[in-house]
């Protein structure tokens, strides 16, 4: 899981093929690290609660920072973190998880309106 949570940008973001993921650090990283990219894509749907799990650890570092994104990623993550990652997160037993991504997205989606009439 660690391997994977620290891997989960590479395929996405470097020019590091699958194959070679999967030959230095073993077939179950690698397939996780795919699951997590494949969740990228709002229709895909994972039933390896790893790779979600994953996916709600990932989203809750972006939203702490989220204030750096442009108002309309706000806004559409904000929207997404609450219909689709809290309800996850509350299914998998991380209540934390849930409570603090829950609080993030509606801080986003009150502040991000005024952020656009303001720019």
């Amino acid at each position: 899981m660690v391997c994977a949570a620290l891997l989960h940008d590479v395929p996405d973001y470097t020019d590091c093929e699958p194959e070679l993921l999967r030959a230095e650090f073993g077939d179950q990283v690698a397939d996780l690290v795919e699951r997590l990219s494949a969740l990228r894509d709002r229709a895909a749907v994972s039933d390896d609660d790893r790779a979600i799990t994953l996916k709600l650890l990932d989203r809750l570092h972006n939203m702490r920072t989220i204030e750096y994104v442009d108002t309309g990623k706000q806004l559409t993550r904000s929207r997404e973190t609450l219909e689709l990652l809290v309800p996850h997160a509350r299914r998998l037993g991380l209540p934390i998880v849930a409570d603090e991504l829950q609080e993030l997205a509606r801080q986003g989606l009150k502040s991000s309106p005024r952020k656009a009439a303001v720019g």
